[in-house]
C-alpha cells in the first residue's frame, strides 16, 4: 500500500469514529430516562435550602422566600412568615418529581406547553430558584397536561413531564402563614 492509498484508509476511519461518536453521544443515548429524578441531588439538601425565589413575568423575584435562623420569611412588605408547611410540600414535589417522557427541545414550541423564558412580559411559565449554601437548582414549571406537569431545567433545551404533579403560586400573599396574627396598627411585633 503507498502513502495516497494510506492516507485515504486513516481519513475514511477518521471520519466513520468521528460519525460513530457523533450517534452514540448526540441520537443513540437519551438525555434522561424515564424514572430519573427531576433534580436529583436536590432530595439530599432540602434540610439546607436558604431561599426560594419564584419568578414570573419578569427578571425580578415576585416572590422570595428566605430561611433566618430556624424561620422562614416571605421577603419584603414587613417580611411576614411563610408557610413552612406549603414551602416544605414544594420542596419535596421537587425533589421527588421523576422524569416521565421528553416533550419538545423546540424553543419555538415552550410557549405551547408553558416552559418558555419566565422572565419575558406574558410568560405562562413560573421559574423556582431553590439555593442552598453551595448550589442552585432552577427549573421552570409549565402546563399540566394529563395529570403530568410540563417542566425545563433551566439552561437545558429538553422540557419533560414529571409526576407527581407540581404547582406553584406567584402571589406573595399566598405564602405567608395565615395562622401568623399581625400585631395591631401602633404596636410591635412580637
Amino acid at each position: 500500500m503507498g502513502q495516497r492509498g494510506f492516507l485515504w484508509l486513516m481519513a475514511a476511519a477518521l471520519a466513520l469514529m468521528t460519525a460513530a461518536f457523533y450517534f452514540v453521544s448526540e441520537r443513540g443515548l437519551p438525555r434522561d430516562p424515564a424514572g430519573t429524578p427531576l433534580l436529583p441531588a436536590l432530595a439530599a439538601r432540602v434540610d439546607e435550602v436558604t431561599a426560594v425565589l419564584i419568578r414570573k413575568g419578569g427578571p425580578e423575584p415576585v416572590v422570595t422566600l428566605r430561611k433566618v435562623g430556624d424561620a422562614w420569611i416571605v421577603a419584603g412588605s414587613g417580611d411576614p412568615p411563610a408557610d413552612r408547611a406549603k414551602l416544605i410540600h414544594l420542596l419535596r414535589a421537587l425533589a421527588d418529581a421523576r422524569l416521565i417522557d421528553e416533550k419538545t427541545t423546540s424553543p419555538a414550541d415552550y410557549r405551547y406547553v408553558g416552559v418558555e423564558d419566565p422572565t419575558a412580559p406574558g410568560a405562562t411559565g413560573t421559574e423556582i430558584e431553590v439555593d442552598t449554601a453551595y448550589s442552585r437548582y432552577a427549573v421552570i414549571i409549565g402546563r399540566r397536561i394529563g395529570g403530568e406537569t410540563i417542566v425545563r431545567r433551566r439552561g437545558e433545551r429538553a422540557s419533560y413531564g414529571v409526576l407527581p404533579p407540581i404547582a406553584v403560586t406567584a402571589d406573595p400573599a399566598d405564602w405567608r402563614d395565615a395562622r401568623a396574627v399581625p400585631s395591631p396598627p401602633g404596636e410591635p411585633a412580637s
